[in-house]
Protein backbone atom coordinates (compact mmCIF):
# COMPACT_ATOMS: atom_id res chain seq x y z
CA UNK A 1 0.00 0.00 0.00
CA UNK A 2 1.30 3.43 -0.90
CA UNK A 3 2.14 5.87 1.88
CA UNK A 4 -0.52 8.34 0.71
CA UNK A 5 -3.18 5.62 0.74
CA UNK A 6 -2.15 4.56 4.24
CA UNK A 7 -2.39 8.13 5.51
CA UNK A 8 -5.81 8.51 3.90
CA UNK A 9 -6.96 5.32 5.61
CA UNK A 10 -5.62 6.53 8.97
CA UNK A 11 -7.33 9.89 8.48
CA UNK A 12 -10.66 8.25 7.65
CA UNK A 13 -10.42 5.99 10.72
CA UNK A 14 -9.58 8.99 12.89
CA UNK A 15 -12.53 11.00 11.59
CA UNK A 16 -14.89 8.06 12.16
CA UNK A 17 -13.61 7.71 15.72
CA UNK A 18 -13.90 11.45 16.33
CA UNK A 19 -17.44 11.48 14.98
CA UNK A 20 -18.45 8.75 17.42
CA UNK A 21 -16.69 10.36 20.37
CA UNK A 22 -18.44 13.69 19.75
CA UNK A 23 -21.88 12.41 18.76
CA UNK A 24 -22.41 10.07 21.72
CA UNK A 25 -22.07 12.57 24.59
CA UNK A 26 -23.90 15.32 22.67
CA UNK A 27 -26.83 12.95 22.05
CA UNK A 28 -26.94 11.91 25.71
CA UNK A 29 -26.80 15.51 26.96
CA UNK A 30 -29.50 16.57 24.54
CA UNK A 31 -31.78 13.67 25.53
CA UNK A 32 -31.42 14.32 29.26
CA UNK A 33 -31.94 18.06 28.87
CA UNK A 34 -35.02 17.48 26.69
CA UNK A 35 -36.61 15.23 29.31
CA UNK A 36 -35.91 17.76 32.06
CA UNK A 37 -37.37 20.61 30.03
CA UNK A 38 -40.48 18.69 28.97
CA UNK A 39 -41.24 17.11 32.35
CA UNK A 40 -39.72 19.56 34.85
CA UNK A 41 -42.92 20.15 36.87
CA UNK A 42 -43.56 16.37 37.06
CA UNK A 43 -39.98 15.11 37.38
CA UNK A 44 -39.38 13.40 40.73
CA UNK A 45 -36.20 13.96 42.69
CA UNK A 46 -34.67 10.58 41.86
CA UNK A 47 -35.13 10.99 38.11
CA UNK A 48 -33.93 14.61 38.22
CA UNK A 49 -30.78 13.56 40.10
CA UNK A 50 -30.11 10.78 37.59
CA UNK A 51 -30.57 13.07 34.59
CA UNK A 52 -28.40 15.82 36.03
CA UNK A 53 -25.72 13.23 36.80
CA UNK A 54 -25.89 11.99 33.20
CA UNK A 55 -25.50 15.53 31.89
CA UNK A 56 -22.49 16.16 34.15
CA UNK A 57 -20.81 12.87 33.19
CA UNK A 58 -21.36 13.29 29.45
CA UNK A 59 -20.24 16.92 29.62
CA UNK A 60 -16.95 15.76 31.14
CA UNK A 61 -16.61 13.19 28.37
CA UNK A 62 -17.28 15.86 25.72
CA UNK A 63 -14.73 18.20 27.32
CA UNK A 64 -12.14 15.42 27.37
CA UNK A 65 -12.77 14.70 23.68
CA UNK A 66 -12.37 18.38 22.76
CA UNK A 67 -9.11 18.57 24.73
CA UNK A 68 -7.83 15.44 22.97
CA UNK A 69 -8.70 16.90 19.55
CA UNK A 70 -7.00 20.21 20.35
CA UNK A 71 -3.86 18.42 21.54
CA UNK A 72 -3.76 16.27 18.40
CA UNK A 73 -4.31 19.34 16.21
CA UNK A 74 -1.36 21.03 17.90
CA UNK A 75 0.86 18.04 17.19
CA UNK A 76 -0.36 17.74 13.58
CA UNK A 77 0.41 21.44 13.06
CA UNK A 78 4.02 20.78 14.07
CA UNK A 79 3.88 22.78 17.31
CA UNK A 80 6.70 21.26 19.39
CA UNK A 81 6.21 20.06 22.95
CA UNK A 82 8.44 21.79 25.48
CA UNK A 83 11.28 19.76 26.99
CA UNK A 84 11.76 21.29 30.42
CA UNK A 85 12.64 19.89 33.87
CA UNK A 86 9.62 18.57 35.77
CA UNK A 87 9.14 17.43 39.37
CA UNK A 88 6.57 14.64 39.35
CA UNK A 89 6.29 14.81 43.14
CA UNK A 90 5.05 18.41 42.79
CA UNK A 91 2.91 18.17 39.63
CA UNK A 92 1.05 14.92 40.27
CA UNK A 93 -0.36 15.74 43.75
CA UNK A 94 -1.72 19.05 42.44
CA UNK A 95 -3.42 17.25 39.54
CA UNK A 96 -4.91 14.64 41.86
CA UNK A 97 -6.32 17.33 44.15
CA UNK A 98 -8.12 18.89 41.19
CA UNK A 99 -9.45 15.52 40.02
CA UNK A 100 -10.78 14.69 43.49
CA UNK A 101 -12.79 17.93 43.44
CA UNK A 102 -14.11 17.30 39.92
CA UNK A 103 -14.97 13.65 40.54
CA UNK A 104 -15.80 13.13 44.23
CA UNK A 105 -17.11 9.60 43.58
CA UNK A 106 -13.62 8.28 42.74
CA UNK A 107 -11.21 7.43 45.56
CA UNK A 108 -7.58 8.22 44.67
CA UNK A 109 -4.55 7.13 46.72
CA UNK A 110 -1.07 8.51 45.94
CA UNK A 111 2.01 6.34 46.62
CA UNK A 112 5.63 7.42 46.11
CA UNK A 113 8.11 4.55 45.75
CA UNK A 114 11.53 5.93 46.61
CA UNK A 115 13.30 9.11 45.45
CA UNK A 116 12.36 10.41 42.01
CA UNK A 117 14.67 11.95 39.41
CA UNK A 118 13.95 15.24 37.69
CA UNK A 119 12.27 14.29 34.40
CA UNK A 120 12.04 16.07 31.06
CA UNK A 121 8.80 16.98 29.31
CA UNK A 122 5.99 19.46 28.76
CA UNK A 123 3.95 20.14 31.92
CA UNK A 124 0.68 20.80 30.08
CA UNK A 125 1.17 17.69 27.94
CA UNK A 126 1.94 15.58 31.01
CA UNK A 127 -1.14 16.92 32.80
CA UNK A 128 -3.28 16.08 29.76
CA UNK A 129 -2.10 12.46 29.69
CA UNK A 130 -2.51 11.95 33.44
CA UNK A 131 -6.06 13.35 33.32
CA UNK A 132 -6.90 10.94 30.50
CA UNK A 133 -5.44 7.99 32.45
CA UNK A 134 -7.43 8.97 35.54
CA UNK A 135 -10.64 9.37 33.51
CA UNK A 136 -10.18 5.91 32.03
CA UNK A 137 -9.48 4.43 35.47
CA UNK A 138 -12.59 6.11 36.90
CA UNK A 139 -14.71 4.14 34.43
CA UNK A 140 -14.24 0.95 36.47
CA UNK A 141 -17.17 -0.56 38.32
CA UNK A 142 -15.60 0.21 41.72
CA UNK A 143 -13.78 3.50 41.17
CA UNK A 144 -10.85 3.21 43.57
CA UNK A 145 -7.57 4.24 41.96
CA UNK A 146 -3.98 4.02 43.18
CA UNK A 147 -1.47 6.40 41.59
CA UNK A 148 2.14 5.36 42.06
CA UNK A 149 5.22 7.48 41.35
CA UNK A 150 8.25 5.30 40.73
CA UNK A 151 11.83 5.72 39.51
CA UNK A 152 11.86 2.80 37.09
CA UNK A 153 15.59 3.04 36.39
CA UNK A 154 18.39 5.58 36.09
CA UNK A 155 16.99 6.79 32.79
CA UNK A 156 13.57 8.06 33.89
CA UNK A 157 10.49 7.80 36.08
CA UNK A 158 6.98 6.38 35.84
CA UNK A 159 3.47 7.36 36.83
CA UNK A 160 1.32 4.26 37.29
CA UNK A 161 -2.47 4.48 37.60
CA UNK A 162 -3.86 1.19 38.95
CA UNK A 163 -7.55 0.23 39.09
CA UNK A 164 -9.87 -2.78 38.97
CA UNK A 165 -10.47 -2.56 35.21
CA UNK A 166 -11.78 -3.31 32.68
CA UNK A 167 -8.59 -3.15 30.66
CA UNK A 168 -10.36 -1.60 27.65
CA UNK A 169 -13.38 0.45 28.78
CA UNK A 170 -15.65 1.80 26.08
CA UNK A 171 -15.05 5.23 24.53
CA UNK A 172 -11.41 5.83 25.39
CA UNK A 173 -9.81 5.00 22.04
CA UNK A 174 -9.33 8.66 21.11
CA UNK A 175 -7.85 9.48 24.52
CA UNK A 176 -5.40 6.60 24.24
CA UNK A 177 -4.36 7.73 20.78
CA UNK A 178 -3.85 11.31 21.96
CA UNK A 179 -1.90 10.20 25.04
CA UNK A 180 0.39 8.01 22.96
CA UNK A 181 1.12 10.85 20.54
CA UNK A 182 1.80 13.33 23.35
CA UNK A 183 4.18 10.99 25.16
CA UNK A 184 6.07 10.20 21.97
CA UNK A 185 6.49 13.94 21.33
CA UNK A 186 8.06 14.29 24.78
CA UNK A 187 10.40 11.34 24.30
CA UNK A 188 8.35 9.13 26.61
CA UNK A 189 5.83 6.30 26.32
CA UNK A 190 2.54 5.08 27.73
CA UNK A 191 0.94 1.66 28.23
CA UNK A 192 -2.04 -0.34 29.49
CA UNK A 193 -1.40 -3.81 30.89
CA UNK A 194 -2.85 -6.36 33.31
CA UNK A 195 -1.07 -6.97 36.62
CA UNK A 196 -0.41 -10.22 38.43
CA UNK A 197 -2.89 -9.20 41.17
CA UNK A 198 -5.73 -9.02 38.62
CA UNK A 199 -5.87 -5.24 38.52
CA UNK A 200 -5.11 -3.05 35.48
CA UNK A 201 -2.15 -0.68 35.22
CA UNK A 202 -2.19 2.39 32.97
CA UNK A 203 1.12 4.16 33.01
CA UNK A 204 3.56 6.59 31.49
CA UNK A 205 7.30 7.00 31.47
CA UNK A 206 9.36 10.16 30.97
CA UNK A 207 13.13 10.40 30.52
CA UNK A 208 15.34 11.89 33.22
CA UNK A 209 16.37 15.51 32.67
CA UNK A 210 20.07 15.56 31.77
CA UNK A 211 20.73 18.91 30.12
CA UNK A 212 22.09 20.53 33.27
CA UNK A 213 24.55 17.68 33.70
CA UNK A 214 25.53 17.92 30.03
CA UNK A 215 26.08 21.67 30.34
Amino acid sequence: MRQGQRHEGERAAYLELLSHELRTPVTSIHAAATILRAREPRTNDALRTELVGDIAEESQRLLRTIEDVLMLAQLEAGVPMRREPLLLQRIVPLLLSGECLRRPGVGIELVESGPLPLVEGDESGLAHVIRDLLAESGASAEPYVMVELRASDADGAEVRVVDDGPEQPVSFALSRHASQRVMEAMGGRTWVRPRADGRVERGLWLPAFRRMADD
